[in-house]
């Protein structure tokens, strides 16, 4: 079972809607600033560190960060919509690993390289 964790306060949401190349830099920086807090505390390693685990919810997706993968930890990516699922706590680390792998092999089947 997954130990879920909100964004913490440190990590501050700066999205700009004005178009999509902003939103996806804001995004961007998001993500790193948040796995820049997780290394300042202590956390890293691993094949799965600091990937994101994404699950379709409403019009976009609910992602969550991998802090620990045994234990499993995962930190809330609460930005833009903020969605969550609903049954994440339940994910074991088999299913967040499994998630990560296939939504990597369909980013690398469908990017523009």
């Amino acid at each position: 079972m997954a130990k879920i964790y909100d964004t913490p306060k440190e990590v501050v949401e700066d999205v700009s809607y004005e178009d999509s190349k902003s939103y996806e830099e804001c995004e961007a920086k998001f993500e790193k600033d948040l796995k820049d807090h997780l290394d300042s505390l202590g956390y890293g390693g691993g094949k799965y560190y600091g990937k994101i685990a994404k699950f379709q919810a409403g019009d976009g997706y609910a992602k969550y960060m991998v802090a620990s993968i045994s234990p499993l930890k995962l930190i809330h990516m609460a930005y833009g919509d903020k969605w969550e699922f609903p049954y994440v706590h339940k994910m074991n680390a088999k299913d967040i690993r499994e998630n990560i792998d296939s939504t990597e092999a369909m980013d690398k089947m469908f990017s523009k390289a």
